[in-house]
């Protein structure tokens, strides 16, 4: 057995699917100083699709083989790691099995074959140029990194770029003028802007994370209150610090468990909001093809854990939506049990009426895909 595939298997055998795997390869790396960067970038790869392909080709399977096929599936191009490890052809029934275990579970117009080739590889990098787009679209010429400009529904800016993944442009663009930012998670604020008759004035973002939403909102309406809401404080201050990088001014922030009714209750009071975003947490489905562990790890059942979370979110965030509001249910979820299950429950069950859902499909521009449903309040409601 060679040096790698002692390594390939060591990795496999240690990897548990906690921390993400990029995480887990460096902590693994820091084990191994003589590997250099032609074994790491290789090693890497290796791992990555195995992750991607495992289910595909059954447990019986040996791992060197799964990477093996994995290669032709994935279009590697590491001329090392094919040394390495011989690329295989895939089995023409490759799909087959995978597709019984999930079509059942997708949301309606996502087709299984489709959804599933996706994940064989890695997506592209978007970024949003938030002011001079020309002049970044220059410097990136000038650097010779290639980008196509993407369209977003409603928008015309052509400040959307899509980059070859792993584009260096930290040197090349000014830090606050632009954001990393996928092109679903851009179209779902363009969609959501459509739909809305006035700009809002109040908005909560209830789950925030890092804010990339809240930020694409405050560079659209400019002069606006916002309040961003999460769990997490370290990632409270985060977004606090990108709002100080992009001079957005300030931006209210609590740590708050919105899945608790009564500490919704007892931190938001009596406010209502023009527009609350509920991005909620859920199985990540519409972007693993960026993190294929989250794939092979999946087990079905999760999905009533995630629901069981989301609902709650979404109907404690309801109770403050200002009449004539909006409330956005935001998921990055290509699976129905998280995104027209949680809707339907939240007709049920909530004040609000539907006025619009549909999943944002990136496949096609190699991009993710995220689930958006919008809810008003009427106005004449007291």
């Amino acid at each position: 057995m060679s040096f790698f595939q002692d390594h390939i298997l060591r990795i496999v055998q240690q990897y548990e699917g906690n921390p993400p795997l990029a995480v887990f390869l460096k902590q693994y790396f820091r084990q191994y100083p003589r590997l250099g960067s032609r074994d790491r970038k290789a090693l890497s790869e290796a791992a990555y699709i195995y992750y991607r392909c495992r289910r595909f080709l059954g447990a019986t399977v040996a791992v060197e083989d799964v990477i093996a096929q994995g290669i032709s599936l994935c279009g590697s191009r590491n001329a090392f790691l094919q040394k390495m490890i011989p690329a295989q052809p895939a089995s023409p029934a490759i799909l087959l099995e995978q597709r019984s275990d999930f079509d059942d579970y997708l949301s309606p117009r996502l087709a299984a074959d489709k959804w599933l080739r996706s994940l064989w590889q890695q997506p592209e990098l978007f970024i949003r140029l938030r002011r001079d787009a020309s002049t970044g679209k220059k410097r990136l010429q000038d650097a010779n990194i290639s980008f196509n400009e993407e369209a977003l529904p409603g928008h015309a800016g052509g400040d959307c770029l899509k980059l070859p993944n792993g584009s260096a442009i930290d040197g090349i663009l000014p830090p606050d003028t632009y954001v990393v930012q996928d092109w679903a998670s851009q179209a779902s604020i363009h969609l959501l802007l459509q739909k809305l008759s006035v700009m809002p004035a109040t908005i909560w973002d209830v789950c925030s994370g890092a804010g990339g939403k809240s930020l694409l909102l405050k560079d659209i309406i400019g002069k606006c209150t916002q309040l961003a809401t999460d769990i997490r404080a370290s990632i409270l201050h985060n977004l606090q610090q990108r709002f100080r990088l992009y001079g957005l001014g300030r931006v209210e922030t609590l740590v708050l468990d919105s899945a608790d009714a009564q500490a919704v209750a007892a931190h938001i009071g009596e406010r209502q909001f023009d527009l609350v975003l509920c991005d909620v947490p859920c199985s990540g489905s519409g972007t693993w093809a960026r993190t294929p562990e989250q794939f092979h790890f999946f087990r079905p059942q999760d999905l009533q854990k995630f629901r069981q979370l989301q609902y709650p979110i979404a109907a404690n965030a309801a109770q403050y939506v200002a009449p004539g509001g909006m409330l956005a249910y935001i998921t990055c979820s290509v699976f129905r049990e998280e995104n027209e299950a949680v809707v339907a429950q939240l007709e049920q069950t909530t004040r609000l009426k539907l006025v619009h859902q549909q999943l944002i499909d990136g496949i096609d521009r190699q991009a993710d895909c995220l689930f958006l449903a919008l809810f008003q309040r009427e106005m004449d409601e007291s």
